[in-house]
């Protein structure tokens, strides 16, 4: 959701420096991205090993 990473990557930021925060990092979405999907993909093929 766009809306969300920008709250996140902006509004999110903003807080947390006010707050005293040093240091924020955000992540782009997983799931944009051949490699992002490829981790995405191990992680459950190991975490349904035996299930299915």
């Amino acid at each position: 959701c766009l809306e969300t990473l920008e709250e996140l990557a902006i509004r999110g930021k903003e807080q947390f420096l006010a707050a005293g925060g040093e240091q924020f990092a955000s992540l782009t979405c997983l799931n944009t991205s051949d490699p992002g999907m490829a981790m995405l993909e191990t992680l459950v093929r190991r975490e349904l090993a035996g299930w299915i």
